[in-house]
């Protein structure tokens, strides 16, 4: 969202640059090339080095950041995850940036105790000027949180529509895709996207899959995405004995077009905010499968563009998915409902000029 929020900005005139402190997949060049943004990796973090040589990385890429906030007398920042929210917005603060945006995102798995605690700390104080939530569930538990209502404001995620020319290329690819996946020529391809963590209920997803390879042998599930849980996870369905009919893709470049080669896309996220992914699914035309949390609530209507289900529920999503591949009708008619629900108010055109608006009001705000 960050690098699509950037590339919008400075197509219309608004100078911008898009940061982060590491560079965690190494994809720095390749959004460089693709994107044609200003783009800065401030190197503060190196994985797998020595602890102590983490901690002297960081203070050199905070240090960065400030001096580069000063330096370019950067107005407006916004961070887009709870950990950008701990280092980037005191920081700001620091630097003399009036206006300071953080994001919400509720409990995040990933964050150890003490981070949990600061964040919860920081977001009570003046160091953030307001807080982005990201579907109205994240709203209302950013409130219950302690953060001002008059500090939070609703603006969604929003994906890119392609242009007619480009969907074409995309579609064009789905049965080469498809034999890559080893998918069977009357076969079934469910796709997930996302990174392979705790909170995001692969595990879950693995069981349902279990019960339902019987009745559906000729399904294919494709597990887009990479993470520290993926060993367990492969290990978990050679277990199961569903390792035929899983594929663990790892980080894919052609997700737009892996898309339009699946024919239905599951999402059994624990939380999510609103989920990229899950967008970009739906702006291809598949039904949905989405466990009933913050985000997936606001954009999946259960029974028109898909089906909600209980968050970490096994016997809930293989009913759900069951229910689904028992009824092929059904799956243009909830892809194109989806469809509509993109277009009609998750595109980046629409999304950014939200954001355009709200920023202009808190500059008014400040005069």
């Amino acid at each position: 969202m960050m690098l699509s929020q950037t590339a919008w900005f400075s197509q219309n005139g608004y100078p911008v640059t898009a940061a982060y402190i590491y560079d965690k997949e190494g994809l720095h060049h390749k959004w460089e090339s693709d994107l044609q943004i200003p783009l800065i990796n401030f190197k503060g973090w190196r994985f797998k080095a020595h602890p102590l040589v983490n901690v002297w990385l960081l203070l050199g890429g905070l240090w960065r950041l400030w001096r580069f906030l000063r330096k370019n007398k950067i107005e407006i920042i916004e961070t887009f995850t709870p950990h950008s929210d701990l280092v980037g917005l005191p920081v700001a603060w620091l630097a003399g940036v009036p206006i300071r945006i953080g994001c919400y995102q509720g409990i995040i798995h990933t964050m150890t105790a003490w981070q949990t605690k600061v964040h919860a700390s920081l977001i009570r104080t003046p160091i953030a000027t307001s807080f982005v939530g990201v579907s109205n569930q994240m709203v209302d538990l950013a409130i219950q949180a302690g953060i001002s209502p008059e500090k939070v404001v609703m603006l969604p995620n929003a994906v890119n529509i392609p242009a007619p020319a480009v969907e074409t290329e995309l579609r064009s690819q789905r049965e080469r895709l498809r034999q890559e996946l080893g998918v069977p020529p009357d076969g079934v391809l469910t796709i997930t996207s996302a990174r392979l963590d705790k909170e995001k209920g692969h595990t879950y997803f693995l069981k349902a899959i279990h019960a339902l390879v019987v009745k559906f042998p000729q399904t294919v599930f494709a597990f887009a995405g990479d993470g520290y849980l993926r060993e367990d996870l492969e290990r978990e369905a050679a277990k199961l004995g569903i390792q035929g009919n899983v594929r663990f893709l790892g980080v894919r470049f052609d997700m737009m077009a892996l898309f339009r080669a699946a024919d239905i896309f599951i999402l059994p996220s624990l939380a999510e905010g609103l989920s990229l992914a899950l967008l970009e699914a739906m702006t291809a035309g598949l039904p949905i499968i989405a466990t009933r949390v913050q985000g997936s609530q606001d954009v999946v209507l259960h029974g028109e563009s898909g089906y909600l289900v209980e968050p970490g529920n096994v016997e809930s999503l293989r009913s759900a998915i069951e229910s689904l591949l028992a009824k092929p009708e059904l799956w243009s008619r909830f892809g194109q409902r989806g469809r509509q629900i993109v277009l009609e108010g998750y595109t980046i055109e629409s999304v950014c000029r939200r954001y355009a608006d709200y920023f202009q009001t808190l500059r008014d705000a400040r005069e």
